[in-house]
């Protein structure tokens, strides 16, 4: 494992103050903010589980900008927040951390160079760099990240929450993979002293790349540990929310389509990982060879980990599937089936009994409402705001378009639209966060905060 101290080593680190504010440098002047609270939003969809469920108050009526803070890359991963800090990571390999309540710009640290798109064999993010979302540890106050760099390969990096500074980076590509056709979009999950790392492939499905988790103890010592598909290539794990956790700390991962073998090779399935990445459980639909030659994955969406022993998956087809987690049910064992979206699911859900909010592409946010081994469409919300949504401030919020962007507000009960917010721009599959009384949105090169507005009552 490399080390690298403060402004040493690979990677340039910059740490900077707002220069608006003639303060001096973090490296000096910086002192560990205040314990998180509660309404952190320490990791995608603001918890390991990925509910995507924030804070109930206050309440909101339409969003009132807070602030705006620029950022040098475009923002796919969602931001993060922890206490008074709110985490940007950006495309052009570089991590801010800013104050939450001014947008002051607290510290900066730039990893080194991004991958250019046209080096690439395919794919549609140039330049690339950190793409999945980061993971907040609040106990020992560290950022954990995956950068892609300069001559291709994947490196993880812990950072002091508080200045930014590096505590040890070290490579994560996939065992044996070949690291510019593999893609780190999802999500890292940090649960029970381990990290996990998810790859799928880049768009369009290039190369020799399989779907995989890497893991590693969170001190980042040891051996890395992984589960690989088996299948001759694709399977990727490309949802933005990656793995999600039940209580037990397993993880449930959805995968892509994978190259057609004649066999079930767990391409567009469902699967149940340990804390070590052994494989437990499976499930897939009977259609699962038609999805695969058809490229309509399964895995476009994170698996809902729901009460009463329920797993909930959908994807680019449009339909939803109910298992029971202790039996996933192999090929086609499914507790229940029925449509939730025409044009595909893509993100991840929101959750809060008994209503599982489900990102449908072109239509905006779908409810359905779950009952025992079924589930009944609820409302759509429409307005075209298709991406991954979360539940705060009394309403469930979700990004769509792309430039320029959209903020939709729905009701939780009835799909009501209770505001309508523009966005100069967005990158694809960009969803909110929600901590402190601020919504966080990442509006491509920007980070916009949101506080409560008036609520309109007429």
């Amino acid at each position: 494992m490399k080390r690298q101290a403060l402004l040493g080593g690979l990677g340039a680190l910059a740490l900077a103050c707002s220069s608006t504010t003639g303060s001096p440098s973090p490296a000096a002047s910086a002192s560990p903010s205040a314990a998180p609270a509660a309404s952190d939003w320490l990791t995608y969809q603001g918890g390991a589980d990925r509910r995507g469920v924030g804070p109930a108050t206050p309440a909101f009526g339409t969003p009132k900008p807070a602030w705006t803070a620029n950022v040098d890359g475009a923002l796919y991963a969602q931001l993060l927040v922890a206490g008074t800090i709110v985490i940007a990571a950006t495309e052009n390999d570089s991590v801010y951390g800013f104050d939450s309540k001014s947008g002051r710009q607290l510290w900066r640290v730039h990893l080194g160079e991004p991958v250019a798109g046209d080096s690439l064999p395919c794919g549609n993010i140039s330049p690339s760099g950190i793409t999945g979302t980061p993971v907040i540890d609040a106990a020992t106050r560290t950022v954990y990240l995956v950068a892609f760099l300069q001559p291709f390969h994947h490196e993880l990096y812990a950072l002091a929450l508080d200045t930014g500074a590096v505590r040890w980076h070290r490579s994560i590509d996939a065992p044996g993979a070949a690291p510019n056709t593999h893609q780190q979009r999802s999500a890292l999950t940090l649960a029970g002293g381990n990290l996990y790392v998810p790859y799928g492939g880049l768009l369009g499905d290039c190369g020799q790349y399989k779907g995989t988790v890497v893991g590693l103890k969170a001190d980042g010592s040891g051996d890395l540990f992984s589960w690989t598909i088996a299948a001759p290539r694709e399977g990727g794990i490309w949802a933005p929310g990656g793995a999600a956790l039940d209580a037990a700390g397993d993880l449930y991962v959805a995968l892509g389509n994978a190259q057609p073998t004649g066999t079930f090779n767990y391409g567009n399935a469902v699967v149940r990982l340990d804390p070590v990445l052994k494989l437990k459980d499976y499930w897939a639909p009977r259609d699962w060879d038609a999805l695969n030659r058809s490229d309509t994955d399964v895995g476009s969406i994170t698996p809902a980990v729901l009460n009463g022993g329920l797993v909930f998956q959908s994807g680019k087809a449009g339909l939803g599937y109910l298992m029971h987690a202790d039996h996933l049910g192999g090929v086609g064992g499914e507790a229940f089936s029925g449509r939730v979206c025409s044009g595909g699911a893509f993100g991840a859900t929101a959750y809060a009994p008994p209503l599982l909010y489900v990102p449908c592409r072109g239509e905006g946010i779908t409810a359905v409402k779950l009952g025992p081994d079924r589930f009944d469409t609820a409302w759509t919300g429409g307005g075209g705001a298709g991406n991954t949504p979360i539940l705060a401030y009394g309403r469930v919020w979700a990004i769509g378009g792309g430039q320029p962007g959209v903020l939709l507000a729905y009701d939780p009960a009835t799909g009501r639209q209770a505001s309508r917010t523009s966005l100069k721009q967005v990158a694809p599959f960009a969803s909110p966060s929600a901590a402190g009384g601020r919504l966080y949105v990442p509006a491509w090169n920007q980070v916009v905060a949101f506080s409560a507005g008036a609520i309109n009552t007429g």
